[in-house]
């Protein structure tokens, strides 16, 4: 089972895509060259304020272990409603989903995630997805899917979670004073 980092704790966050394209230009002509290599994962950098201890057992038996753990991205606003993936073996960045779209509205920016092999997955949508009459509708997004979720998997939309990994040690303070910390976290792969 995966830790879920708490969300009391979170007083900021920022978030990056980092793409794995390279550019390089010439030193005679200054022509440039660019090579898109297909990886993809998000960084983050978590603010948190916690009491010293209180946060360091998280941070010593989590963090500092480099195991991975699950931030959620709480958004306000989409709605409710429940989501599927319908059809199995799809890649690259759409999916079709399904379901209940109750008053859920899903515009260019906001997040979504699904769980693929026990790891929650977070891709952002490019353009807002309109719903058939039947329920059904296409997500467009980045970062493009590492694996297919399977058929039926639920999309997360109130709550989209990424497992990440903690890329530098967290130190905390000795005693019980309210500390804040800033963690880097990459998407764990």
């Amino acid at each position: 089972m995966v830790a879920e980092f708490p969300k009391s704790y979170v007083t900021g966050v920022t978030r990056a895509l980092d793409s794995a394209i390279v550019s390089t230009s010439s030193p005679f002509s200054y022509a440039e060259q660019v090579q898109d290599f297909g990886g993809e994962r998000w960084s983050f950098t978590i603010e948190a304020k916690a009491r010293g201890r209180e946060f360091e057992v998280f941070a010593n038996s989590i963090l500092n272990k480099k195991l991975p753990f699950t931030f959620r991205d709480w958004q306000e606003g989409v709605g409710s409603g429940a989501l599927i993936v319908s059809g199995a073996n799809q890649s690259g960045n759409s999916l079709n989903v399904a379901g209940a779209w109750g008053d859920i509205s899903l515009r260019a920016g906001d997040f979504f995630s699904v769980e693929i092999g026990g790891y929650h997955r977070l891709h952002q949508l490019t353009e807002d997805a309109v719903p058939t009459s039947g329920g059904a509708a296409v997500l467009r997004f980045v970062p493009r899917l590492r694996a297919s979720p399977s058929n039926g998997t639920f999309v997360e939309i109130k709550a989209p979670a990424v497992t990440l990994r903690a890329s530098s040690k967290v130190s905390a303070p000795v005693g019980f004073v309210v500390t804040i910390f800033d963690i880097s976290a990459v998407e764990a792969l």
